[in-house]
């Protein structure tokens, strides 16, 4: 059904009852069929204003080609901010680089430390965030595991100017040794910048997946009049954020809503 979910499977809505009424809360990493997602440019709208979230970016893998076609759909749907991205995507690293429509170049799959190091400053030089994604989720892979590869340090990363790291992603991959690392720097005031937490969905599936965290943005009552990209992004680099998180299971309403439409194709 990749490309094909029919667009009622996204008519309901859907917040977890931990998140304060009052929250913005962000999505830094999504997925369509750009890359490996299942969904549409404008499914991926629907997804994520059906699951409670205010804002979004579409960071499919190495590619931007979705971008321009769901920035077209910003004024249809009003409710929710939705921002361009690019995950950079190797067997070392995956970085996410929000606010651009597209990233240039060959994107070498083992790259050595300085052309990591060159990529977030050429990224952050075009104007994007860069984020650090699902590190857990990496070290887990089989060519991490058994050494072939080495991910760069949360010291390294920070050193190389990155803005934040996602410590929750999908439905399981919690990373609590970044949470730790960033307290001890602090402690020893070791950190010279803000280093904002991230929740990214990460989704590609709606059928299988479901949302376990969200990024709070915490604005002022001010920016909430009228939040946009330059105001997510100010509170970004200065780590106004806040990561909720509810790992419950529940089978999600687009599989409950495929499982009617096969029990009733067979009736």
């Amino acid at each position: 059904m990749r490309g094909k979910i029919p667009d009622d499977f996204f008519n309901y809505k859907k917040k977890s009852d931990i998140l304060p009424e009052e929250g913005f809360f962000f999505d830094p990493h999504s997925h369509t069929t750009a890359s490996d997602g299942w969904m549409t440019p404008e499914q991926c709208i629907k997804w994520h204003i059906a699951n409670g979230f205010d804002a979004f970016a579409l960071t499919d893998h190495n590619t931007g080609k979705n971008n321009n076609p769901i920035l077209k759909l910003q004024k249809k749907y009003p409710e929710i901010l939705i921002i361009p991205g690019f995950e950079w995507t190797t067997i070392r690293i995956h970085l996410n680089f929000l606010g651009i429509k597209d990233f240039p170049g060959r994107i070498h799959m083992n790259p050595k430390d300085e052309i990591i190091k060159s990529t977030i400053k050429q990224a952050k030089e075009m104007g994007a965030i860069v984020q650090v994604d699902h590190i857990t989720w990496t070290l887990n892979q089989k060519g991490h595991r058994s050494g072939k590869y080495t991910h760069p340090s949360r010291e390294q990363l920070i050193d190389w100017g990155v803005d934040g790291f996602e410590i929750n992603n999908e439905t399981r991959w919690f990373d609590s040794k970044t949470i730790h690392i960033l307290e001890k720097l602090k402690k020893s005031n070791q950190l010279k910048r803000p280093i904002y937490l991230s929740s990214g969905t990460d989704i590609h599936n709606p059928i299988k997946e479901w949302v376990t965290g969200w990024t709070e943005v915490l604005l002022t009552s001010v920016e909430r009049e009228n939040p946009d990209w330059n105001i997510i992004k100010n509170a970004l680099l200065e780590g106004r954020t806040r990561v909720w998180m509810d790992h419950d299971y529940y089978e999600t309403y687009e599989s409950k809503q495929l499982k009617l439409r096969k029990k009733l194709k067979k009736d």
